[in-house]
């Protein structure tokens, strides 16, 4: 909720994403603000956002030697290039980032575009009951999983295994969540 309001979600927003009524969004809220000892959201948001930076900025000096930063870049090299379509996601939903299989598998996007992929590769009828099964997985924090057909660039229809996962940040608790397809078209329709 609060990752919500702080990317600019208002209450009945808010409600919506997270299937809450709007007295149960203003009864967090304040909760919340007897827990923090501030009086207005803002206060609220901005000692949260604080807190936030400075996590940040004390995970970023944990990087320590050059040799553990150039490891870190490696590993994001190798995930960058893997054969398999990943993607980061907040508990919401909305794709924030993705690899350059996925780029390249739904046609080229830029960074803008990054957010409307699924709208891309997923064909009209799928895109309602697929996503109804991931955002009832994301509400429970639990794994989903199923056999998709995805759209390629070139129209091409190709199945695969989808597996989204919850991932937990141990500094706030903030949750994110990371998918990966894995194209299984050969496997699922050998002669």
């Amino acid at each position: 909720m609060l990752s919500l309001s702080m990317n600019g979600f208002t209450d009945k927003e808010v409600a919506a994403e997270l299937d809450l009524s709007i007295h149960t969004v203003r009864a967090y809220w304040n909760r919340i603000r007897r827990k923090v000892g501030k009086s207005t959201r803002a206060e609220v948001i901005a000692q949260i956002s604080r807190r936030r930076s400075e996590t940040k900025a004390a995970a970023e000096a944990d990087l320590g030697s050059p040799e553990r930063r150039e490891r870190q870049t490696e590993l994001d090299d190798i995930l960058g290039q893997a054969p398999v379509l990943l993607w980061k996601c907040r508990r919401t939903g909305l794709v924030t980032c993705i690899n350059s299989q996925f780029k390249l598998f739904a046609g080229a996007l830029s960074d803008g575009d990054v957010a409307d992929v699924w709208s891309r590769v997923l064909t009209p009828e799928m895109r309602g009951p697929l996503h109804e099964k991931a955002r009832a997985a994301r509400l429970r924090d639990a794994v989903f999983e199923d056999e998709v057909p995805l759209r390629r660039c070139d129209g091409q229809i190709r199945r695969h295994l989808v597996r989204e996962v919850p991932v937990y940040n141990d500094a706030d608790g903030a949750q994110q969540r990371v998918g990966a397809a894995m194209d299984i078209h050969e496997l699922r329709f050998r002669a």
